[in-house]
């Protein structure tokens, strides 16, 4: 599975997750619909991976919570 995370537009991508890459998913602000989602990224050229966060507005991106429900 793979989800894209979109901007505030509600079309640009800023990030895609897969089930194979995702750590973690959480709400930061109530009020302002902010969540954060971590997931691991893997350098090409190092092949080290590391964690990448990114923050988006769930207002386009609930179907995030549906494939990444948060427990």
């Amino acid at each position: 599975m793979i989800v894209v995370v979109l901007d505030d537009d509600g079309t640009t991508p800023i990030d895609t997750i897969s089930d194979k890459n995702f750590v973690s998913l959480r709400e930061i602000s109530k009020n302002d619909g902010i969540y954060e989602i971590t997931s691991i990224k893997k350098d090409d050229f190092t092949k080290q991976e590391s964690n990448y966060i990114t923050r988006f507005n769930i207002k386009h991106n609930k179907h995030i919570l549906e494939a990444f429900p948060i427990s």
